[in-house]
């Protein structure tokens, strides 16, 4: 009859014990979980009535998630429907939490925050965080009791004391923070990283295939984000080996596809947000935005032969027309006037237009105001005459271009072809212009801006920061897109975090605008450079051959005039011979 009391006693002090347990874990998710946030309540095996118990202390919103521990499809349609970015689970054994996570782990994107509640009595609790490290899972709180039917909180330290990957289970001391910052100092542990030679963005100088700098300007962040995170880098892959990365027969391939396969933990170069990176891949902060424009060669040079009229082509010829007008007006009107007495049958308009070509034509009169109206025409057709000259050798040098083209359609008409990199192909994804377009790998892309800017008759989108290396692209004004651009980081990686944090504190920091600034000063001390060196150019054979174009366009105009001259001294002598004729007749009558 002792007995019975005595069992009673030890029931009654288990439950009330269990029931601390479940009400601590209640208050630990209520202080550590978002409440604007659903929480998932997962068990297995542990009792309907112990859940009842937990949700009526706890203050948030939950998703109660029982799982079948033969069937877990479930796991799979709950991530997709309101995923697992807080989770309880009440597990009775370890096995319970190796399936649960393993099974997550499949379709986890972004890394989660977990409370384990052992609903049982487990002494192994390094397996418990073996596993958890194995599977990403860093942010974790377990809830256990210990022999003296005491409950603990017991987490994990990835890198605490310079040990790399150490899954040790620490008792938590201070539960003002049960989920302290564990990506702080990674105490030169390695990241795995996948790098692309693509500039202006990431240049590798490798020695005896080690690379040895890493430059460019997400180079340049990477490398302050690896310097921040005091860690070291496991370079998993430097080359080409399909671009950037593309979805291509339901997988990725290329440099993209090292990251979702896991084999890499983050890329760069970074790159462009599309809807299918962001469901398989994790994403930084973004901290700069790419402006992608179709480019065209540079506009050819049309009208050789017309440079040696590029001097009158200006705002002063109006002023010239006027001028020689008034002059001629001017003079007429002396002539005629009955004040000065003169009667001369020279053509006004000839000498004074032979005076300007420079031509010898004997102008004086009788009048003093007419001759001085001619010297005064000589010396300004002398001034205009050396200005010319000096505006001849300034528009020798200058060109005369084609057009701009106006309209995408309207190069991919006049042009031989067009492309670029299979990304932007997508966004002409269902229209004609996705049907003729080449698709340029990332490796050729430079080869081929090089060619275009060469002069070859080809279309190519890319990004404006791939021309401050040489502003001769014909640029088309319709922007093709402007896309946010950012670092993609391997599914459920737990540093991704603090990753962000970094990148966000060094914008609002004004490091990466400093980066890009320093790009663009380098770019501009280049071609500045590059310019002094091929300042002073010779004048081609184009050029040349324009001089005697405009020398052959006066001959032609000279004997014109020449011919004009010619008939109109022809027809005067001819009237003056037909006057003396009729005066000879008229005088032989009388």
């Amino acid at each position: 009859m002792k007995i019975l009391p005595f069992l009673l006693t030890i029931s009654v002090t288990s439950c009330m014990s269990y029931n601390k347990l479940l009400k601590k874990a209640a208050s630990v998710c209520d202080s550590v979980f978002y409440h604007e946030y659903v929480t998932s309540v997962v068990w297995m095996r542990t009792e309907p009535e112990d859940i009842t118990l937990f949700l009526q202390h706890f203050h948030g919103s939950a998703v109660i998630v029982p799982l079948d521990y033969q069937n877990m499809k479930a796991v799979s349609e709950l991530n997709k429907a309101t995923g697992f970015k807080q989770t309880v689970l009440f597990a009775v054994s370890v096995e319970e939490f190796i399936l649960f996570i393993t099974t997550l782990n499949l379709d986890l994107i972004v890394p989660i925050r977990m409370v384990l509640v052992l609903t049982t009595q487990l002494t192994d609790l390094a397996m418990i965080t073996k596993e958890a490290w194995k599977h990403d899972l860093a942010e974790i709180i377990i809830i256990s009791k210990d022999e003296n039917e005491e409950i603990r909180l017991t987490t994990y330290f990835p890198y605490k004391n310079g040990i790399c990957g150490d899954y040790t289970p620490h008792s938590i001391s201070n539960e003002k923070e049960l989920f302290p910052e564990k990506f702080k100092n990674l105490h030169g542990c390695p990241i795995k990283v996948t790098l692309l030679n693509f500039l202006p963005y990431v240049g590798l100088q490798k020695v005896n295939g080690t690379i040895t700098f890493i430059f460019g300007i997400d180079g340049s962040v990477f490398i302050l984000l690896i310097k921040e995170l005091n860690a070291i880098m496991d370079i998993v892959s430097s080359t080409d080996h399909g671009g950037m990365g593309v979805f291509v027969n339901g997988s990725w391939k290329g440099s993209f596809g090292d990251i979702v396969r896991r084999e890499a933990d983050i890329f760069a170069p970074a790159g462009i947000i599309t809807q299918k990176r962001f469901s398989v891949a994790q994403m930084s902060h973004t901290y700069e935005t790419l402006n992608i424009h179709w480019c065209a060669p540079p506009r050819r040079e049309i009208y050789a032969w017309a440079k040696v009229l590029l001097p009158f082509l200006t705002n002063i010829t109006p002023f010239l027309v006027l001028a020689f007008t008034v002059f001629v007006i001017t003079i007429v009107l002396v002539k005629r006037s009955k004040l000065h007495g003169i009667k001369s049958n020279k053509n006004v308009f000839l000498q004074s237009f032979m005076i300007f070509l420079g031509q010898g034509v004997k102008f004086e009169t009788k009048s003093s105001v007419i001759n001085s109206f001619f010297v005064a025409w000589l010396w300004f057709c002398l001034i205009v005459r050396i200005a010319y000259q000096g505006d001849l050798v300034n528009g020798l040098q200058k060109k005369i271009y084609e057009p701009p083209f106006e309209s995408v359609e309207q190069a991919l008409q006049e042009l031989d072809g067009y492309g670029g990199t299979e990304l932007f192909r997508e966004y002409y994804a269902g229209s004609p212009i996705a049907d003729n377009y080449q698709v340029i790998k990332i490796g050729d892309l430079p080869r081929y801006i090089r060619d275009v800017i060469a002069g070859k008759r080809f279309l190519i989108a890319t990004d404006i920061l791939m021309h401050q290396y040489a502003k001769k692209f014909q640029i088309l004004q319709e922007p093709l897109t402007h896309s946010p651009t950012c670092l993609f980081m391997r599914p459920g990686w737990p540093v991704s975090r603090r990753v962000d944090v970094i990148i966000i504190r060094a914008i609002e920091a004004g490091l990466v605008q400093k980066i890009i600034y320093d790009f663009h000063y380098t770019v501009r001390l280049r071609r500045h450079e590059k310019e002094e060196e091929t300042g002073t150019r010779p004048l081609g054979m184009s050029t040349m051959f324009a001089c005697y174009y405009g020398l052959i366009l006066l001959w032609i105009f000279s004997f014109v005039i020449f011919l004009f001259e010619v008939l109109y001294y022809n027809w005067k002598h001819k009237i003056a011979y037909i006057k003396r004729k009729r005066n000879k007749l008229f005088k032989f009558h009388h």
